[in-house]
């Protein structure tokens, strides 16, 4: 529905439905939406154009809450606006028709606007020499190549071209150390929109590989960059590329090689320190590198300060015997974590230690620094209890607690018995066979075994 002709038909159609409505008492409006994209716009390479869809309504009760806009109609919209008007900058010159949907509860309508955009055409090419496969991303999530996530390759950026070529650098054209044939492809891509896209190569074997990033402007090369390195088999090596033509003249900036060794951290979850007032503590973190490939560059550990009541422990008290080392592929390496507790420290503080290095290696670990349990916990706990016989009764110490820890157990003695039912959980239920008037006990255990117990009364009826 995005001709003038269409539109005046469709006008036409709300008009007789509202006669009909009130004539037969329905609705006023059928389920629907009328959906206009505006236009048409004009506008150079570079600027940011506004598009309005203002013109489209509900066709009965309801809002439009999104506006969706298809910027190639490739049939998937690529950007998402709560209001009717839309800001999109055209990276090329551009003539053609964009596309807006608009979702409702019975299913999806859409308009197509014309857009005219003056300005050089400009593409980017991407051309790899090498055993090694490639992955490429835009910010929008779209494909080139081999998709990690299935393992398919897909073409989801629209408009790209590929072609074999011969590998341009001497070491990539022996590449003595590999096995296998080394090819060359040569990726082309319209650059309409602009973006930034991370580019991964995966090693299918070991040997140099070289990366060519090319900017054109009307079929004139303005840009040209190099990459060259080592790859190996089952490695990845990642490149961020930006290219971009929001000054009238188009940008393509390549990033550094980043490498991906694989760092695992111990313990991985959680640093808990159990102390007393005004001692020194230490703790053991241990940094492997477990692909065996690539060293672990630059590791640098910091903490974050510990927070919480009344103390906190500043980050000037936190202290690692080492840091900012490597690690070797397929080693490892000790790092002790010091922590020197406040003189009158009580209650427990919680922070958090991060572990980087060199490329896109991060692990955060938890930590907990708590004093030595002396006090018991404390006991708040719905009574009485009502129920009725043969049906579960609901028992409730959620608001136990422990000054300094946390409750481990809730542990009940439906008898009198001495024989507990405990639970992690401070909700449970109980099912009597015959009425009951009474009590049970509740007792409640801390993280260092210190115990308090309380009677609950319950009274149930047939």
């Amino acid at each position: 529905m995005s001709s003038r002709k269409s539109n005046k038909v469709l006008r036409r159609m709300s008009g007789l439905l509202i006669i009909l409505s009130l004539l037969w008492g329905s609705p006023l409006w059928a389920d629907g939406v009328f959906v206009s994209a505006g236009g048409p716009y004009e506008g150079d390479v570079g600027d940011e154009i506004e598009l309005d869809a203002s013109g489209s309504y509900m066709l009965g009760d309801g809002e439009i809450d999104g506006y969706y806009w298809d910027w190639d109609k490739d049939g998937q919209w690529d950007e998402c606006f709560c209001s009717a008007t839309a800001k999109h900058t055209w990276h090329s010159a551009f003539s053609g028709y964009v596309r807006v949907y608009i979702f409702y509860p019975g299913g999806v309508d859409w308009a197509d606007a014309y857009v005219k955009i003056e300005g050089p055409e400009t593409s980017m090419s991407i051309t790899v020499s090498s055993n090694a496969e490639l992955r490429l991303r835009d910010e929008m999530g779209r494909f080139l190549g081999l998709n990690p996530d299935t393992g398919l390759f897909d073409m989801d950026i629209a408009g790209v071209t590929m072609t074999a070529v011969s590998p341009t650098v001497d070491g990539v054209a022996e590449l003595k150390e590999a096995p296998t044939t080394v090819y060359g492809m040569k990726y082309t891509l319209p650059l309409v929109h602009g973006s930034t896209y991370d580019l991964t190569l995966t090693g299918v074997a070991t040997g140099w590989f070289e990366v060519q990033v090319e900017g054109f402007e009307d079929g004139t090369c303005c840009s040209n960059e190099y990459l060259v390195g080592m790859i190996n088999d089952g490695e990845e090596i990642k490149v961020e590329v930006s290219a971009c033509c929001e000054d009238g003249s188009l940008e393509i900036d390549c990033g550094p090689l980043r490498y991906c060794p694989e760092m695992e951290v111990d313990p991985d979850d959680e640093i808990e320190l159990i102390v007393q007032p005004g001692g020194r503590y230490e703790t053991t973190i241990t940094i492997s590198e477990t692909k065996g490939l690539r060293p672990l560059c630059g590791i640098v550990l910091t903490c974050s300060e510990l927070t919480g009541t009344p103390y906190t422990i500043p980050v000037s008290d936190i202290s690692f015997n080492v840091n900012g080392f490597n690690v070797a592929a397929g080693g490892k390496q000790d790092v002790v974590m010091t922590v020197e507790i406040p003189e009158f420290f009580i209650g427990q503080v919680t922070g958090t230690v991060t572990v980087q290095c060199a490329g896109d290696n991060r692990e955060e670990i938890d930590v907990v620094v708590r004093k030595a349990g002396v006090h018991a916990p404390t006991i708040e706990v719905v009574s009485p209890v009502y129920g009725v016989v043969g049906a579960p009764v609901e028992f409730d110490a959620t608001g136990s607690s422990d000054r300094d820890g946390g409750v481990e157990e809730y542990c009940w003695d439906w008898g009198l018995t001495g024989e507990y039912e405990c639970f992690d959980d401070p909700v449970c239920e109980h099912t009597w066979d015959e009425a009951f008037t009474g009590v049970v006990r509740l007792r409640v255990v801390d993280d260092e075994g210190n115990a308090t117990e309380q009677y609950v009364q319950v009274v149930i009826t047939e």
